[in-house]
């Protein structure tokens, strides 16, 4: 689950992200990716459909800058692609701020 989101949000990071996901010191290797599944807001236990995903990829350093240097897409439950690059995700990722004073614009626990 993910602390920072709400409890109706599970957090997934592939093979080469769980070190700097966990870890919380060194910035994510290019090509890593996280993924926040979302579930209806009264399944607390994220046990149900999932409603939505949203992928977080690196990207090398000062490809994309505004967008953090991750590229970023919504999915809804058929994976149907319905927003790339949502600024208003970035916007609040921007605050947990980069590796190794931040958590590279992740945001969430482990």
């Amino acid at each position: 689950m993910s602390i920072d989101h709400a409890p109706w949000i599970r957090v997934l990071a592939s093979p080469e992200a769980v070190d700097a996901y966990t870890g919380r010191t060194a910035a994510f290797p290019v090509g890593a990716i996280v993924l926040k599944e979302e579930f209806d807001q009264r399944d607390t236990t994220c046990s149900g459909p999932i409603m939505f995903r949203t992928a977080m990829r690196k990207l090398d350093a000062g490809t994309s800058p505004d967008m953090l240097d991750w590229e970023w897409q919504k999915v809804d439950a058929d994976l149907n692609e319905f927003e790339s690059d949502p600024i208003t995700c970035v916007a609040c990722h921007t605050v947990c701020g980069r590796a190794p004073a931040g958590y590279d614009g992740t945001c969430t626990d482990p």
